[in-house]
């Protein structure tokens, strides 16, 4: 069973030991077109009770993928500490990783191939990652605003990164994680600042005013549609106000917009993750289309991505988040 849909009237089993679900409907592949809506020349999820604003066509698909290698590029070396112990193998059981939003699945298929002897289920409104996923890897459907339908403890680790534009309530997510993970489990949460800003003691408006206008204009748009939609800074507070989770890594990762940096490999991210930024104006124009006329969201993504062109030093923050089930 390649997707399986999970029914939103089924209420999860804690009484089953290997955390199943009451329903599971496996989804065929001519349903699929059926979980998509076409707005203008991009295409969406159909689902009016989750306002995610972002497309998730092929376009939008190669945006991920190219960020996915940018946030390997720069948190593995910082992040492979807790999974890798995590993900030890245990001779007694099977360990289990839920990948929240999973999106293509990049991140989860890359690390199913690292660890096959790890069980990966992988959860999201649309199926846009593979629809033959391998052994290890189980494809799921369903509306995480609802909660996770999953028993208590029954996930090793929960992997959760870029959720803040489809979780109405961040804390209820957090909370939720730490019900599902098993006592000693790992959860791995990690957002991107929806700002900008510029290395050393300088007035980012000042040097890239196009670049703040885009994202102020964005941001209110995002605030009017979701009711305040939680950021990276509501992430780190609600896995700190969580009773049951003692945080082990809280961190801030600088990464540079372009390609302005001394080092090579930073240099290299910087000009990818400018390309990513880019991709990010384009694939909001439909969101922002709803609140303004058109020639003025043309006006708005060329000027923010002139900044981004034309600017040095401009950086964006990421921020990380580890922390433990009590």
């Amino acid at each position: 069973m390649a997707i399986e849909l999970v029914s939103a009237e089924a209420p999860y089993s804690d009484s089953d030991p290997d955390g199943a679900f009451a329903y599971l409907v496996p989804v065929d592949n001519d349903e699929i077109p059926t979980y998509f809506l076409a707005r203008g020349a991009r295409l969406f999820a159909r689902n009016p009770d989750v306002p995610y604003p972002l497309p998730v066509d092929p376009r939008e698909q190669f945006r991920q993928n190219d960020l996915h290698d940018v946030i390997r590029g720069l948190t593995w070396n910082r992040c492979a500490e807790w999974l890798l112990h995590a993900l030890e193998n245990h001779p007694n059981e099977r360990r289990r990783v839920l990948d929240v939003g999973t999106g293509t699945g990049a991140w989860m298929l890359e690390m199913a191939e690292h660890f096959p002897h790890v069980l990966f289920t992988g959860i999201d409104i649309v199926p846009i990652s593979t629809r033959s996923p391998p052994a290890n890897v189980i494809l799921q459907l369903y509306d995480v605003t609802l909660g996770l339908p999953h028993a208590s403890s029954s996930f090793d680790i929960i992997h959760a990164r870029m959720i803040t534009l489809g979780v109405r309530d961040y804390l209820a997510f957090v909370n939720e994680a730490a019900r599902v993970l098993r006592p000693g489990g790992l959860l791995s949460i990690c957002e991107w600042t929806r700002s900008i800003g510029i290395s050393g003691q300088i007035d980012v408006a000042l040097r890239a005013p196009r670049a703040c206008a885009f994202l102020i204009v964005l941001d209110n748009a995002l605030r009017s549609t979701l009711n305040y939609p939680p950021t990276a800074f509501d992430m780190a507070r609600c896995v700190a106000n969580q009773e049951e989770l003692r945080t082990l890594q809280s961190s801030v990762i600088s990464v540079p917009v372009g390609d302005w940096h001394e080092d090579q490999n930073m240099k290299a991210l910087g000009v990818k993750y400018r390309d990513v930024l880019v991709a990010y104006a384009h694939s909001m124009r439909t969101f922002l289309e709803g609140f303004h006329a058109a020639d003025d969201v043309d006006g708005l993504i060329d000027g923010f991505i002139a900044d981004l062109h034309g600017q040095n030093s401009l950086v964006s923050a990421y921020y990380v988040n580890h922390a433990e089930r009590i």
